[in-house]
This record gives C-alpha cells, structure tokens and sequence, in this order.
C-alpha cells in the first residue's frame, strides 16, 4: 500500500492470472534446466525432447524467467483509480500491448521459421523476402480475421499465437513420422491421422522446443498486460469485409495468375518438405489447397479416350461355373509395412529375416513393386493396385478413398472378377472400419462384403494391432466358409494386413524374445530391431498362408505385396547407402520405396523372377498372367508397362531401368500425358467417362 501525492492510499494487488502464468513460466525453467543436467534429454509438458544441451537450456530458462518477472510486475493491477496518467496520457501497459499487437505477425513468422531450421537473424531477414512476405500476409490475415471477430488484442494474440504453434509442430512430428509435411488433403483425412498418432512417440527438438518456449512466453506476456479499449461491433463488421475482400484479391492475384510461378513457389510432389523449409510453412500449405484438384492434363479431350478405347476393346465376359486352372481362386495380399531391407544394403543379423519369401521359385512371379507411398498412407497402394490409376496424377499426398470415392463407382479388378460370376469379392483389413473410409470406399470398387477389426474379437496380437496368424486365419475361414455353402465357383478376397504398422519403438509394443539380432554395430537400432522381427513373424507366417493353399485341390493363385517400407530413423538408411557406393540422388531416394511382391499358384505356371513393376500395373499384370478377360483400360497398362514398367508418384523408370524425376522432361511426356488423360476421363470427368474402355463387355 502506498500514498499518492494527494494523500490517498493505492492498494495494489497480483490478478489470479498473473500469479498463475508467473508460476508457470519459472516451472517450465525448472524443467528444462534440471532436465538437462541429467543429459541432454527430458520432457517438456509431458512430451519428450532430444539434443537440447545445458548451454540451451540454460538460455530458454533466463528466457522463461525474464518472462515471468515482467508477468509478475505487469500483473500487479491499482484498485482504486482508472490506469493512465493525469494528463491523459494512455499508461505504459497499453504501449505495450499495441507493440506487440502489431509485432506478432512478424513473431510467429520467426518462430516458425525457426522450427524450419534457421537461426534467429536468418529467421527474421527471411521475412523480407517474397516467401517471407507472403508467409506474413497469410499470418497477418489470419490475425485481421480473429481480432475482428474477438474485438480484443489480447485474445487475439493468445488465440493466433497457440493456432500457429500446433500448425508449425503438426508440421514438424509429421515430418517425423512419414517424412511429409502438412497438406491440403490431409484435413480430410484427420480421423485416420488421430488413429496413426497414437501409434508414435512425440518428440521435440531444440528448435521445436525453443518454438514452444517462445510462444509461451510471447501469450503469457501479452495476457499480463492491461487492455483498456475494445473495437465497437461495427468496426468489427467492417474489419471482417475488408479481410474477405483482402482474402478474394490475393487468392486471384497469387493462384490464378503467374505471380508464384515467377517466383518459383510451389510445392514439390516429389519432396514437399523440401518446398515448405525453402518457401516457409504457410504460403506452402496453402498452395497445396490449389493443387488439391485433379488438374485436367494437357490437351484433354474425351474424343481422345475413345480413340484410344478403340484400339483396346474390352474382352466379353465369360461367366464361370468352376473352379479350374483357367478360372482359379485369387487371393490378393497387401502386406503392412513388409518390405526386405537388405536390398538397401548388407544387414549383418543372426538369421535370414524373409527365408521363405526369398526362397519361393517353383510356380512363382517375383521381383520389386515400386510403391508412391513411404512410411504412411497405406489406402493409396490398395487404390493403385485395385484400379490401375496412378497417384503420380492425383493431387499431392492425397487419399483417394476420402478424395475422390463419394459416390460414383470406380473400376477395378473386383468388379472384373466380380462381372464373371466370381464369388466371395471381399475385402479384409484388421483395422478400424472408418480409417480411409474403406466403409464407402470398398463398395464403390466392387466388393460385396468387408471384414474389419471389428468383427475379430479376441484373436491374437502383436503389439496392440491384430497379428498376421489372425489375419490369415480368418482368410481361410473366409474360404471355407464359402466352400462349406456347396459353392463352386472361383473365390476372390482381397486382404489388407496390419501387424506391421509403424511406430516401432518399445513403448509401442516390444517383441519379446527377438526373432532377429542385428550384428553390425553401426546398425542397431531399437526400432530397426522391432521392425525386422516383425518382418520374420510376417515372412513364418506367409509361409502357412501357402502351405495352407497348396495342400487345397483347387487351383488357386495368391498376388502378396508390401504397401511401403516402414519409416525408420535417417541414420540407419545412411549406413545402407553408403554400402552401395555412389548414387543419385533419385536413386537414393526412390530405393526407399521399394517393397517385394510375388505370384504363387498352387498349380504350373511360368517361373519368373527379377520383374520391376509399379502398384498401377500390378492389378492387370495379376489378371494376364492368369490368363483373365480384361478391360481396355487393363489391356492398356499392360502395354503401357512393357514401356514404362514404373509409373509412380516418385519416379518413372523405362524398361532399360532409367529413372526419371516426376518433374523432369522425359522422352515418354507424350505416352504420360495420354496416360494421364485417360486416368482424368474415369475419375474426374464422369459426364463422359468412356465406360466401355473400363469394364467387360456383356
């Protein structure tokens, strides 16, 4: 309590607020500082962080603490007269909070730009580049938009300030986990992102942490500060128009002019994050809004569709009656995760990790399917192999099933097998019914019936996820179940496995006691470990898939691929490409995306081994080795393949096996952009889709 000058008492008191973040802030010091004196990692709010040293530490403490005492000594508040001097003068809180109303557009920019790699002065110069600026106009509009609706500075920074911390580190943990940033199309997949995120670890680093600290302290300061005026509802209305009209504007002036072009500002299919770390974290996300569409190729034309459907006509259907080696069951196995990390590189183990796979050669097809997808988005291998449509023409890093599959039926081998009588035409996936919504999705491909976790109670697990021997299991239960009802007609199951999802380290799940023993030192790893015991498990369980079948009269043919490869730590694949001397860079980055497949028939077929091919041909490569009716389209990809047998979203790869960058001028443009043409008739331009090119003739 003190005296003013006319002898009145002032009583001063700490708001409840202020106390609370003051104690908030000299905790989190608390933490970090002791956190890093025992090593240099710890937690952060309960989420883990690596590398951050003492010296870091020690710095993003004094921060927190400096912050807290000017929480302190803000959050004092005089109870019996009005803030402002005498005179009229607005009181120095209120000159704070303008300052850092105005200045936090360009904060958030630095901080994101920080988690993005650089240094502070680095962080702040970018900001006057024409990537920085337009980062700050998607910042600043955001801002203009909440304050409006808010009417309030000090919300508005507490609400703009916590909305850019979760986008900049959604960015950065799914960079983590699937090697991708942010995207447009990922927001329509955001329940089957929530189900993958519990299957990962959190994990900070010392940019990411310093991103956390430096928010934290920028909202805490800024709700210490005394606010004393509100915008009137009216301004609030006219602040709303002029962001729309803003909003409108630029969308025009930057995505439907040259102006990114000229600035070269895109974002890369190949490498995305690569785009968001050189163009920055917001201009990126939302030029992945534009290329969300399926863009209309090159001088499309229907007419072209049909001329091209008249050269391939579709064979008639022959409807079947029995089961013989011209109309065999077909079983096709889309295998999570499973994928031979030795083609990388020698990997040293007490034990071959795939014996059987590798050693299948009587009555078999094998080689490599080179897959779009890394690490994540399993329903976009499903989709290639299924339909014959390549992601290479989708927009970027998008799910098909939850893009594109609303309500319009799309061609594919189930509804093949299901025009010629075939019975069974199921779908099985482990999993949780709605993830990629497989529920809608399943049916407009044709298949009758879909078996989910949900209708595998009680069966055996390996880690949290539905094992391998249970998925099999339930395949041949599938089957005999169907042979049981006196059915003699051919059988088709398409099956989806789920053992070997990502998120491999021990609090995931460990595998106990260890199939496979890394031996080399420089390789061993936790989650290299538990992944390739996975592997094992997934290979010793292939085996009684086929051993099964073979003992089984009927002649029956099982297709068995890897979705991708599993995303491991960096370090581990840097051994391996160091082991195979120099390469390009395409080619180190597109081994990554290698996986194995395989053709057995329990009857004589042609042996083959050695066979590159990509998930878009896989599907109609099945049906001409077994001798199948095809489509036109389906008669198209084989052709198309002996050119080009990969076509992905990677890279394309000639039959001399030269690789070429999605991006890159090829000799084959014109076979690609017809290829294209065709895939854009079927999924995008349904008034004239050329429906005879995609189905058997009645």
């Amino acid at each position: 309590m003190m005296k003013d000058q006319d002898g009145k008492k002032t009583r001063y008191s700490l708001s409840i607020s202020g106390a609370v973040m003051s104690a908030l802030l000299v905790f989190a010091a608390a933490v970090l500082v002791i956190s890093a004196m025992s090593g240099t990692d710890g937690t952060v709010f309960g989420i883990p962080y690596s590398g951050v040293t003492m010296r870091y530490s020690v710095i993003y403490a004094a921060i927190l603490a400096a912050s807290a005492l000017f929480v302190l000594l803000m959050g004092f508040r005089r109870k019996d007269r009005d803030y402002g001097d005498d005179d009229g003068r607005p009181h120095l809180q209120m000159w704070l909070l303008t300052f850092m109303f105005f200045a936090t557009p360009v904060t958030l920019l630095v901080i994101s730009n920080r988690v993005n790699g650089r240094g502070f002065v680095q962080a702040l110069t970018e900001a006057g580049t024409f990537a920085g600026m337009m980062n700050l106009a998607v910042i600043a509009l955001i801002f203009l938009v909440v304050y409006a609706v808010t009417g309030r500075m000090r919300i508005t920074i507490l609400i703009v300030t916590l909305l850019n911390l979760a986008f900049i580190l959604m960015n950065y943990f799914l960079i983590i986990f699937r090697g991708d940033p942010l995207l447009a199309n990922d927001v329509l997949e955001v329940g089957t992102a929530l189900q993958v995120a519990g299957n990962y670890s959190f994990i900070l680093d010392r940019t990411s942490v310093s991103a956390v600290v430096l928010s934290l302290v920028w909202t805490a300061a800024a709700l210490s500060l005394e606010e004393t005026w509100r915008m009137k509802l009216s301004h609030r209305i006219a602040v709303i128009a002029a962001a729309a009209v803003i909003t409108a504007f630029s969308y025009n002036a930057l995505f439907n002019g040259d102006t990114l072009k000229e600035h070269n500002l895109k974002v890369s299919g190949w490498e995305p994050g690569r785009s968001y770390a050189e163009n920055g974290y917001h201009i990126s996300f939302l030029i992945t809004f534009i290329q969300s569409r399926i863009s209309r190729p090159d001088g499309y034309s229907p007419a072209n569709v049909r001329a091209l459907a008249g050269k391939y006509p579709s064979d008639s259907v022959d409807k079947v009656t029995d089961t013989t080696e011209k109309t065999p069951n077909v079983i096709s196995v889309m295998v999570e995760s499973f994928a031979d990390l030795e083609r990388l590189g020698e990997i040293k183990t007490d034990e071959e990790i795939m014996p059987f796979t590798n050693s299948l050669k009587e009555n078999t097809i094998s080689g490599t399917m080179h897959s779009s997808i890394y690490g994540a988005h399993t329903a976009v291998s499903e989709f290639e192999f299924l339909t014959g449509n390549t992601q290479r023409f989708l927009p970027l890093n998008s799910i098909p099933y939850t893009s594109i599959m609303r309500k319009d039926p799309v061609a594919s081998i189930a509804w093949t097998y299901k025009q010629r009588g075939y019975g069974g035409i199921t779908a099985l996936h482990p999993g949780r019914l709605s993830s990629y919504n497989r529920v809608n999705a399943y049916p407009l491909l044709g298949f009758n019936d879909f078996v989910s976790q949900k209708d595998m109670k009680g069966v055996k697990r390996i880690r949290k996820f539905i094992s391998d021997e249970a998925d099999y299991e339930r395949v041949i239960a599938e089957y005999e179940k169907y042979r049981s009802a006196e059915k003699k007609k051919p059988w088709y199951m398409f099956n989806v496995t789920i053992q070997n999802h990502g998120g491999y380290t021990d609090d995931t799940g460990e595998i106990r006691p260890h199939q496979i023993n890394i031996l080399d030192k420089k390789l061993e790893d936790e989650e290299v470990s538990n992944y390739l015991d996975l592997v094992k498990i997934s290979d010793q369980q292939i085996e009684k898939l086929v051993t099964y079948f073979s003992n089984v009269e009927e002649p029956t043919v099982i297709v068995l691929f890897g979705d991708h490869q599993p995303r491991l730590p960096d370090p581990f694949y840097k051994v391996l490409a160091k082991r195979h001397g120099k390469m390009s860079k395409l080619l180190y980055h597109e081994r990554k995306y290698r996986v194995p497949f395989f053709i057995w028939a329990n009857f004589d077929i042609k042996e083959e081994s050695g066979i590159d091919i990509s998930a878009n041909y896989l599907g109609a490569y099945l049906l001409k080795k077994t001798g199948s009716p095809m489509t036109g389209f389906q008669k198209y990809l084989i052709d198309l393949y002996e050119k080009l047998p990969v076509t992905s979203n990677i890279a394309t790869m000639d039959k001399g096996g030269k690789l070429y960058r999605p991006d890159a001028k090829t000799p084959y443009d014109d076979i690609l952009n017809e290829y294209a043409q065709v895939q854009y008739n079927q999924l995008a331009d349904k008034k004239n889709t050329v429906g005879s090119f995609f189905r058997l003739a009645e």
